[in-house]
């Protein structure tokens, strides 16, 4: 759950700002996470828990938990495959994220 302001419009005349809540839960997703644990990947790991955490954004790293909203791929290794095929099949959202780029190799 998280707060936004926003503005909101009623003709071209009254305009409220006013503060909403908003409820959503990211489930991060980093495949082989023991191998990364120490790397760049793993750092953003922690850091986008950290993030969550400081604005009050829910979320899951348990990888057999269904009740959330938006899957975060972090890495792309075959045990991702199965994360995904599970989001797609309960119509969830998917991020993919890219940490490394052809130059890294």
């Amino acid at each position: 759950m998280f707060y936004m302001k926003i503005k909101l419009y009623f003709g071209m005349e009254n305009v409220i700002i006013d503060w909403v809540m908003f409820y959503m839960k990211i489930k991060l997703y980093f495949g082989m996470e023991n191998a990364i644990k120490k790397s760049g990947i793993g750092r953003a790991f922690y850091h986008q828990k950290k993030a969550l955490t400081l604005n009050n954004i829910e979320f899951t790293t348990d990888k057999n938990d269904l009740d959330y909203d938006i899957l975060h791929i972090n890495t792309i290794y075959p045990d991702s495959i199965s994360m995904i095929k599970q989001a797609r099949e309960n119509n969830k959202k998917i991020i993919y994220h890219a940490h490394s780029t052809e130059e890294d190799f």
